[in-house]
Formats: structure tokens, C-alpha cells, sequence
């Protein structure tokens, strides 16, 4: 084989791993009832327990996707480990606080790029998702926030965009969002 060849070769190659990297990309469960944090993630039955075990473990990459299934959720926080990654809820998972109207956020993006949160519930919470230190490229889509407010009284919020840029919300549902009781 010329070298000519083996070099077309090669660059055919390289073009089609790069164009194709979602073909690599895995899909990881997170079950709060059924899950254990040791799992792989990679089926519903060996699913993890808490949705930040993908960051806490550096098994995500860009183009990966974390089914979360139904059952109620604390509070997570998403850093750069998650950039590329979308969130999806299977079911409506609930995002809800330990402590019900305190100062905590569903998810909390710190330099996340790339992220997708789509299909969840968010309650019970000061705000459903929060959004700083240079996020972007985000896209919050499908969810349902409502009953985010402070204990006693405070405003709370489905979305707060502090420090961020490109950050779609469409298609989300807000209800009973703002002043306390």
C-alpha cells in the first residue's frame, strides 16, 4: 500500500472518529430507591443511587447522557466534570429539598458548558436551578418548577442566571413561584 494511500486512509479516519464521537457516548441510570453509588451506572438495574455519583466518580464525558428515574432527589451541584451532558428525568424525578423552602437549589451549575437539564420537577427549593461562574451553552428545557420560595417568606426563583451566557429556557412550567408563606 503507497503512502498515499495509508495517509487517505488515516485521514478519513481521523474524520470520522471526530464527526462520530457520540457514537461512544454511554447512557448512565441514577435510581434514589434501587441504586447504589458502587454500580457502573450503565443499566436501570445497576443504576447509581445520587446523580452527582457521575462527577464524584469522572465517569461522564461530553455527549453522555444520565437518566434519572422517578423518586425524589436532593439538591445537586454540577461542575465542568458534567460539560457536554444532558440530564434527563424519566418520570418526572422530583428535585425537592431536605429541609423544604431553605436557601438550596435543584441544581446548582458552577462552569458547567454544554449541560442540558430536561424533564424534571423542581420543589420546594429557594430556586429550581442556579447558574453561575461562567456557564454556558446551557439548555433548560421541559421542567416544572413550583412551590420555590424561602422559609419565611423570602422570594425564591425557577431559574437564576448570575453569571452565565447562551442559557435557553423553553418549554418549562412555572407554578406558585416567588413569595413564601
Amino acid at each position: 500500500m503507497s503512502m498515499r494511500k495509508i495517509g487517505m486512509f488515516m485521514l478519513i479516519l481521523c474524520t470520522a472518529l471526530l464527526c462520530c464521537g457520540s457514537l461512544f457516548a454511554a447512557t448512565y441510570y441514577v435510581d434514589v430507591d434501587n441504586g447504589n453509588n458502587a454500580n457502573d451506572g450503565l443499566t436501570a438495574a445497576s443504576a447509581w443511587k445520587t446523580i452527582g455519583n457521575g462527577e464524584a466518580t469522572n465517569a461522564l464525558s461530553s455527549g453522555d447522557t444520565v437518566k434519572v428515574l422517578a423518586g425524589t432527589y436532593g439538591p445537586t451541584a454540577l461542575t465542568s466534570k458534567s460539560n457536554g451532558v444532558t440530564y434527563l428525568s424519566e418520570e418526572g424525578a422530583l428535585i425537592y429539598a431536605a429541609e423544604p423552602n431553605t436557601t438550596d437549589n435543584g441544581f446548582n451549575l458552577s462552569g458547567v458548558n454544554g449541560v442540558t437539564i430536561k424533564g424534571f420537577v423542581f420543589s420546594g427549593l429557594h430556586r429550581g436551578i442556579y447558574v453561575d461562574n461562567g456557564s454556558s451553552n446551557l439548555r433548560i428545557t421541559g421542567n416544572r418548577f413550583e412551590e420555590l420560595h424561602l422559609q419565611g417568606g423570602g422570594e425564591g426563583c425557577g431559574v437564576w442566571v448570575w453569571s452565565g451566557s447562551n442559557v435557553t429556557i423553553d418549554h418549562n412550567i412555572f407554578k406558585t413561584v416567588g413569595t413564601g408563606p
